[in-house]
């Protein structure tokens, strides 16, 4: 690993230590208030099992939703503390407070390898402004600091940032898995790479493919994203999504031989539509929402071929079953590679977890905008602060 973060695993806890998690809970939540989705809790379990086995008063804090520095009764952290409880701690309460004395008595109160749940920091506007005094309190709560919250540390907030001036601080388990995950495709991974990035549009891709472009041996370009590389080499495009202030960007990495675009395509007069075609040059009136048979063949060969794959954006709009077989086609391709694959982003993972084949990935990364930005950037600063 390029990066070499202060890990949990180094950290010596004595029973009765309080520790601060940083998690990612920004989970979806159902009607009626409980979780729709545990995935990202999952993957910070191994954090908090570790911290209960040294016998650690854990503190837990997070964010769900966008409050914007308000209470909001239904973006409560209460679920977080019902969810863990029973799961991990034999003891997880939550407290509808992030600090004073009322959580300083439910810390105190809990035993050795319990936890409390502190509220929703997004209900205070200091938590995104990344403010010092904030932090400040924070920190006050405990004896150390565990960042384990990777799909957050894009943000320059104070419980990722701030609070490291002012207490020891190291990154849990998940977190130092993604970074590693990250910089074998950037850095450390076999070759030959091969990159597939969708989705919709290139402006959201931009920073990754340029960063990719020095590292990948092959890009794989599907989704909506397509169209605008189709145009610039002169393929029609019907009336599917194109950016046009990106087309000579487009071109521009054309030039590079690495790029393969989709060959044909699966077509239809509305996303709505259950009438398709598989078309190569797609004609006005038709819109492109999935990658065709051949472009499934011609990808699924690079594949083969790779030693290290990195996954990012679906192939169309595969929460439509009629455009759904390319990015399935895709990920069941991926699965079965003997490479090293990451996949991330949302409906990339969404895929992979939905079609059950995300153990037999080696990394499904729990970040949306922090993968990519990891992969743009090769850092976030989030890690930043934990390397001092």
């Amino acid at each position: 690993m390029t990066k070499k973060l202060p890990s949990v695993i180094s950290v010596d806890i004595s029973p009765g230590q309080k520790v601060l998690v940083r998690i990612d809970c920004n989970v979806p939540l159902n009607g009626d208030g409980t979780i729709a989705d545990t995935f990202r809790l999952e993957a910070i379990t191994p954090t908090l099992e570790f911290l209960r086995d040294k016998g650690a008063k854990v503190v837990l804090a997070g964010a769900i939703g966008r409050p914007k520095g308000k209470r909001d009764e239904s973006l409560t952290t209460e679920c977080i503390a019902k969810y863990f409880l029973g799961k991990v701690f034999e003891k997880c309460v939550y407290v509808d407070e992030a600090f004073g004395e009322k959580v300083d008595d439910a810390v105190n109160n809990i035993s050795a390898g319990d936890c409390v749940v502190i509220e929703n920091l997004r209900f205070w506007p200091e938590e995104e402004s990344n403010d010092e005094s904030f932090a400040k309190k924070l920190a006050e709560l405990v004896d150390v600091y565990v960042n384990d919250a990777f799909g957050q540390c894009h943000r320059e907030q104070a419980s990722i940032v701030a609070i490291t001036k002012f207490l020891p601080s190291f990154a849990g388990i998940c977190l130092e898995k993604e970074v590693d995950a990250l910089e074998n495709v950037l850095t450390n991974g076999e070759v030959p790479v091969v990159a597939i990035i969708g989705g919709a549009k290139v402006s959201d891709k931009l920073g990754v493919i340029e960063a990719l472009l020095n590292r990948a041996d092959t890009i794989l370009i599907g989704g909506a994203m397509a169209y605008t590389f189709m145009k610039g080499q002169g393929i029609g495009i019907g009336d599917s999504l194109c950016e046009d202030d990106f087309v000579e960007k487009s071109k521009e990495w054309m030039e590079t031989g690495k790029i393969v675009l989709p060959t044909d395509t699966v077509v239809a007069d509305s996303i709505n539509s259950t009438t398709t075609q598989n078309v190569s040059g797609i004609p006005d009136g038709l819109s492109g929402f999935d990658i065709g048979k051949d472009t499934i063949e011609r990808f699924s060969k690079e594949i083969s071929q790779a030693k290290t794959i990195l996954w990012n954006g679906p192939m169309g709009v595969f929460e439509k079953h009629q455009f759904a077989q390319g990015t399935s086609s895709i990920a069941q391709v991926v699965a079965m590679s003997d490479a090293y694959s990451v996949v991330g982003g949302g409906d990339s993972v969404a895929a992979i977890r939905g079609l059950n084949l995300d153990s037999k990935i080696d990394h499904v990364s729990t970040g949306g905008g922090a993968t990519l930005e990891y992969l743009e950037k090769g850092t976030l600063v989030g890690v930043d602060a934990l390397i001092k």
